[in-house]
């Protein structure tokens, strides 16, 4: 018999109720994993892409957002790209980010652009969940 694991949810997560999508677990543990292997100087500022509709990645790191998306096969507008920091993502920052980019994908808004410098405008999210949240009902989610 396994133990359930216990997460421990980000003041504010909107998730406490109704628990996280499995892309948002996938893009968390990622993101975690390359942290933990590659350590501060091999992952800090690096890119790396998540498919939107269900968070896999090809969990490769990436000098830049252009580098990532060249590397998606054509369909890089069918992912969401993450210029990572330093201690990894959890999971309800991980959530937060895979809805605000389908939300803003679904709108139009800094969808990526392979022609455009650096690969486009960033969606660049607020400090602090309640504004992070605010925004994506702002966005219609």
């Amino acid at each position: 018999m396994s133990t359930p694991l216990i997460v421990s949810h980000t003041a504010g997560c909107t998730s406490r109720q109704t628990g996280h999508t499995d892309a948002a677990k996938r893009i968390s543990d990622t993101v975690t994993l390359h942290w933990i292997a590659g350590g501060y100087d091999n992952v800090v500022g690096k890119w790396m892409a998540f498919r939107l509709s269900d968070g896999t990645s090809d969990n490769l790191l990436y000098p830049d957002k252009l580098s990532c998306m060249r590397h998606q096969k054509g369909v890089y507008q069918h992912y969401m790209y993450l210029c990572l920091q330093p201690g990894g993502m959890g999971i309800c920052e991980a959530e937060v980010m895979v809805k605000l980019h389908r939300n803003a994908r679904e709108r139009d808004i800094a969808t990526p652009d392979i022609n455009a410098p650096h690969g486009g405008r960033d969606l660049i999210p607020r400090i602090g969940m309640q504004e992070v949240n605010q925004q994506i009902r702002k966005l219609g989610g």
